[in-house]
Formats: C-alpha cells, sequence, structure tokens
C-alpha cells in the first residue's frame, strides 16, 4: 500500500494527509478485523503498528472503535 509512516504533523485539523484519511474511510466500511502476521523481533511488525497508529487517530475518533478484531501472529 502507500501509507506513510504516521507523523503527528501531518494529521492537524488543518493539514490532513490524503492518504491518512482515503485509509480512515475504507477502515470504517468493514464489520471486523482479522490481523495475520509474521512477528517482527518478538513485536508487531512496523507496517502494522502503523497503520493500527493511523487509525487510531485523531483522538476520540478511533476507527477501531466498536469493530471485533482478532489477530495471529507467526514466528
Amino acid at each position: 500500500g502507500n501509507l506513510p509512516f504516521y507523523n503527528q504533523d501531518d494529521d492537524s485539523e488543518n493539514n490532513v494527509l490524503p492518504e491518512y484519511t482515503a485509509f480512515r474511510n475504507k477502515t470504517k466500511q468493514f464489520d471486523a478485523f482479522l490481523f495475520v502476521t509474521p512477528e517482527y523481533n518478538r513485536s508487531v511488525p512496523a507496517v502494522l503498528s502503523n497503520a493500527l497508529d493511523i487509525g487510531s487517530r485523531p483522538y476520540g475518533a478511533s476507527v477501531w472503535n466498536g469493530i471485533p478484531a482478532a489477530c495471529a501472529f507467526t514466528r
């Protein structure tokens, strides 16, 4: 995909990257999420973490609110 790493300076009221807006709008269309990914250094891969961060902002308007989700990690 084309999702730049999250930067709070690119996510203010007057300046939101169009990629952030497109991702948030697309995410709101789904009923649930299943994240299946290999672990990276015993943690969540940076790309997945970035997507979770972008979806969780702005504060109080997370696209993840009320949507069931599950994670499966492999080594």
